[in-house]
């Protein structure tokens, strides 16, 4: 009797404890944060080649700027390198704000938080090394380390 109630308080316990997939680094207020980066063809309007990452830490393909990304995840980071690139690109975001260096093909990194609605866009033309575009390029070459094809540096 008393081994069949520790067996059962056993395997409450485990039946009550939940998996946790964010990162040690997501607070409450992140949760719902996609960070994505990539390709875009800014003269007709389409992604050529974009990967998103969610707080789970899995990585998705991006279809657009739209957020609009695959159901399966096709590869995952690790906690280190999530809160690594995160913190990055947050410090980046405070620091540089906004970037747009208008060309037919830019390269770009996205933060959206679904949560708040919050968005912020890096656009930067990879063929000039323009040092506004310096802080996001970094951003990038972290994100780079994670990307299932790496895009030419």
């Amino acid at each position: 009797m008393k081994n069949s109630l520790v067996i059962l308080l056993f395997f409450m316990l485990i039946g009550c404890s939940t998996t946790k997939n964010e990162a040690d680094c997501v607070s409450e207020s992140r949760k719902k944060v996609l960070i994505s980066w990539g390709d875009y063809d800014m003269k007709n309007s389409r992604m050529i080649n974009g990967y998103a990452v969610a707080t789970d830490k899995n990585i998705y393909q991006l279809y657009n700027l739209s957020d609009s990304i695959s159901k399966v995840p096709i590869s995952k980071t690790t906690d280190s390198v999530y809160c690594m690139m995160s913190k990055k690109l947050w410090d980046t975001i405070l620091e540089v704000q906004k970037l747009n260096v208008p060309a037919d093909t830019v390269r770009f990194v996205r933060y959206a938080n679904k949560a708040t609605g919050y968005q912020l866009n890096g656009f930067w033309n990879n063929r000039l090394k323009a040092i506004g575009s310096k802080e996001y390029r970094e951003v990038f070459s972290i994100l780079n380390t994670i990307s299932p094809i790496k895009f030419e540096e």
